[in-house]
């Protein structure tokens, strides 16, 4: 079974940034696969490329691995900067048990820290209860 995560809203409290991760993972029985972490980065700054990719959910912080850029273009609010990913479906699901995690992005000149908007936690908490909670 394959399943996607439709963007979750995680903001940043330097200049006003986005950053809008969804996640897409095949699930059978047992936790063997890898899961794929898309993440927007919406604000008034252009990434060209990021330097890493951590979720942190209070106890463990998991780093995304091999962390490329696929596009950037321009919006309302400035730019899009979309990268991709991937992650073991068993840190993923770690990270999901938790109802707030966090996102770090590390880039060159800076560190963005990315909490939850209301609505993201609401959603973080109902996939942890249909989704996960069968792993």
């Amino acid at each position: 079974m394959q399943y996607f995560i439709k963007p979750l809203i995680f903001k940043s409290q330097q200049k006003g940034e986005e950053a809008l991760p969804d996640f897409t993972f095949r699930y059978k029985n047992e936790i063997k696969d890898s899961a794929i972490v898309n993440i927007s980065i919406e604000g008034p700054e252009l990434y060209k490329e990021i330097d890493g990719i951590a979720f942190s959910n209070g106890d463990e912080q998991y780093e995304l691995s091999e962390v490329k850029l696929l596009y950037n273009s321009g919006s309302k609010s400035g730019y899009v900067s979309r990268f991709t990913a991937k992650c073991s479906l068993e840190e993923l699901h770690k990270i999901f048990m938790h109802d707030c995690f966090t996102i770090t992005i590390y880039s060159s000149k800076k560190v963005r820290v990315f909490i939850p908007s209301g609505k993201a936690k609401k959603a973080t908490s109902m996939i942890m209860k249909e989704v996960f909670v069968i792993m």
